[in-house]
């Protein structure tokens, strides 16, 4: 069977990475707005209908972190995966970076999530989201489930971050 990526994208840099997903919608929104919204993790179930259950988690450190439960339906099959997430970039108005980091001794698989705000005229902005994922069980199935959550995103994003007045 074809991996749903060309070899390009699936290995791209030093990384090994089999999927990688950018996602980029404008918003007519200040970039402090965006920002504010998409620092917390806990905000992302709102509208990323792959991400089932953020739960926010108090570890000591000044590193926000959370449990991240993501969903896939195939079918009548339901797959799936829990993560812990940090956050290990905050750029305000810029740049946010979350990634997989689990609390286990064990070798888990990178998953990355990367936004970057870049600002436009007064009150909007274009954001960019980047998603990647290390590990061997990336499907094109799970591939088709990740794209039409991308569609739905982009929408429920839009709802909820653009200001009232200019729709």
């Amino acid at each position: 069977m074809l991996h749903p990526l060309s070899l390009e994208e699936r290995f791209y840099g030093t990384d090994r990475t089999f999927m990688r997903q950018m996602i980029e919608v404008d918003l007519r929104s200040s970039p402090e707005q965006v920002f504010s919204a998409l620092e917390n993790l806990k905000a992302y179930e709102k509208w990323l209908g792959f991400i089932d259950v953020v739960e926010e988690l108090d570890i000591g450190t000044e590193v926000p972190c959370w449990d991240v439960t993501l969903r896939a339906e195939i079918g009548p099959f339901s797959r799936l995966k829990k993560l812990r997430m940090v956050r290990f970039v905050s750029e305000p108005y810029k740049e946010i970076g979350f990634v997989r980091r689990e609390s286990d001794d064990k070798v888990h698989s990178d998953w990355n999530l990367n936004v970057r705000i870049e600002s436009k005229e007064t009150n909007r902005c274009t954001v960019f989201l980047e998603v990647t994922y290390s590990g061997r069980f990336w499907s094109k199935p799970l591939q088709g489930v990740f794209n039409s959550h991308v569609a739905a995103a982009k929408d429920l994003l839009r709802a909820s971050l653009e200001t009232t007045e200019e729709k």
